[in-house]
């Protein structure tokens, strides 16, 4: 997707996971479950973490592979200071870099259903 001028990918590296489970509770990555939970302050922030951790990772791994290559990643500030409609299609994209699987987002939560969490590998 593009945002402020330049496309965004992400991917999962294994800085990036390492970087995620930093922001996990305890520091670990079994934690990745639970990230997003909490205050609506804190859940943002923290998807905006996320967000900007996976950016990062395709950046990264871009300039190793692509010698001269600048990495110019999404920062989290950048990823707050989005519209709620381009902050959650992000969130969309960096979750399915992260699990490897497409994701698609449901308009309404299905009754009964928990809400969806982020597994590690």
């Amino acid at each position: 997707m593009v945002i402020n001028g330049r496309e965004i990918k992400f991917l999962r590296t294994v800085l990036a996971t390492c970087k995620i489970a930093e922001i996990c509770k305890d520091g670990n990555i079994e934690n990745a479950g639970i990230l997003f939970e909490g205050k609506y302050q804190d859940s943002q922030k923290t998807t905006a973490k996320f967000i900007a951790i996976m950016s990062e990772g395709y950046e990264m791994n871009r300039k190793f592979e692509e010698p001269g290559y600048e990495p110019r990643p999404l920062t989290a500030e950048e990823a707050l200071n989005l519209t709620e409609k381009d902050f959650e299609k992000c969130f969309v994209e960096a979750v399915s870099a992260y699990t490897g699987e497409k994701i698609t987002v449901q308009s309404e939560p299905v009754k009964g259903k928990k809400k969806a969490a982020v597994k590690s590998n």
